[in-house]
């Protein structure tokens, strides 16, 4: 609900999510190692952007900084 990434100075929260709960709902891992694919969306950023971070929320540990665009 709170996930969002930042591009050029702005933020884009994210719309929908497939494959993968939302809050308040959660996904469990059903064992370590355990590969999950999901697809995350947001409003289109500009085509300039050559990189972003990804933030799940304030409080989490789920945060990836400069994540490169090709």
């Amino acid at each position: 609900k709170y996930t969002y990434i930042m591009a050029n100075g702005k933020k884009y929260t994210l719309e929908k999510a497939e494959g993968i709960k939302t809050a308040p709902d959660k996904t469990y891992f059903s064992h370590s190692g355990q590969d999950l694919t999901f697809k995350l969306y947001f409003p289109t950023i500009p085509k300039s952007t050559e990189s972003l971070n990804l933030v799940e929320n304030s409080e989490s540990d789920w945060r990836w900084y400069g994540i490169k665009i090709r």
